[in-house]
């Protein structure tokens, strides 16, 4: 899933795992004075989510937070690591999920028992904009391109747009019905 220490000069890309990321706490009520608004921050590893092209030609990069969260079991432990799209089960059981992507222990992220498993949390994430730089210090391990397909489709399934890298590939395996083509407009709806 990992190769650990990517060279410092490479630019950042989609599938990087970053430490120590701030994080709004927003379990509690926040203080609002004078127009401004302080939360609590928890700082811990983050998953970058953003796609490549718009780390670098926008500086912007979006972060997913990454939890250790309690083991599932059965159906819940398969869909959370699941790496490709499922049918329903006979029990109408998706055993995919676009919420969760399960990660491996490297760098922050220690080995841990059986009882708790690695996850970012895809749908907590935190964008940063402008100089990027500090993200890139504190990349501590780069996803194989294999681990970024699997990553990039459940970002698609869950709300993402479809490159067309991935669009060729879900094509060629005969599962067009995983994504949406962006829209063309029609002659009529030319001016």
């Amino acid at each position: 899933m990992w190769l650990p220490d990517p060279p410092s000069d490479d630019p950042l890309r989609q599938g990087d795992l970053i430490d120590d990321v701030p994080f709004p706490d927003v379990s509690g009520e926040p203080m609002i004075e004078d127009g401004t608004v302080t939360l609590p921050v928890a700082v811990g590893p983050a998953l970058l989510v953003t796609q490549c092209c718009d780390i670098q030609q926008k500086d912007v990069a979006r972060v997913a937070r990454v939890a250790k969260i309690n083991n599932p079991r059965g159906r819940a432990y398969e869909a959370i690591t699941g790496v490709e799209p499922v049918e329903p089960d006979e029990d109408g059981f998706v055993r995919y999920s676009t919420r969760f992507f399960a990660l491996d222990p490297v760098g922050p992220l220690s080995r841990l028992d059986e009882r708790y498993l690695w996850v970012a949390m895809l749908l907590e994430t935190m964008e940063y904009r402008g100089d990027l730089s500090w993200l890139l210090r504190r990349r501590v391990a780069r996803m194989t391109p294999e681990e970024r397909r699997t990553l990039r489709t459940k970002l698609m399934l869950s709300g993402g747009r479809t490159t067309d890298e991935d669009a060729d590939y879900l094509l060629a395996r005969g599962e067009q019905e995983h994504f949406v083509p962006a829209p063309r407009p029609s002659a009529g709806s030319l001016p």
